[in-house]
């Protein structure tokens, strides 16, 4: 029920919170390897996503939009260097190609979801962060599954 300057300024919360992961995920996260690291900052992005869905207050709004800006772009930070790491040059453009696909079914069916009439009416936007908490939570299954594994393996190549 506030106005549209309060989501501007979430949206402002979310990109310092992006710019602080591209200037220093890496040394936020060098205790613990790549694979921990991701999981870590998923696990914070459920956490934020469950939390915005149960509270009505600017603050939390603001402070977990920081928090949810850093762990997007601190994920895909470590998600890219892990790749670079594991994958030889001459296979990285494919392997790239199959990520990006993937991103963009995900993103449009995401689009499909949240553009229903449910989610814009009275205070339903709510559910659109638990339903993102839950996407997450199933994503992070199988990370955590075969977290040791991916830690493990060897460079990739042809």
């Amino acid at each position: 029920k506030e106005s549209a300057d309060v989501f501007a300024s979430s949206e402002v919360y979310y990109s310092i919170g992006a710019l602080l992961a591209g200037f220093g995920i890496r040394a936020i996260t060098k205790q613990t390897d790549i694979v921990t690291s991701i999981i870590i900052l998923m696990v914070l992005t459920i956490i934020s996503c469950i939390l915005l869905t149960f509270t009505k207050s600017v603050a939390i709004l603001f402070a977990m939009s920081l928090l949810i800006g850093l762990c997007n772009a601190g994920t895909r930070i470590l998600r890219i260097t892990y790749i670079f790491e594991k994958v030889s040059n001459n296979i990285i453009g494919r392997s790239g190609s199959v990520f990006s696909s993937i991103s963009i079914i995900i993103r449009t069916f995401m689009i499909i979801l949240f553009s229903l009439p449910f989610f814009a009416s009275s205070e339903n936007i709510r559910y659109g962060y638990l339903v993102g908490a839950a996407f997450l939570v199933l994503a992070l299954i199988p990370l955590v599954k075969n977290r040791n594994k991916l830690k493990e393996l060897e460079a990739i190549s042809s």
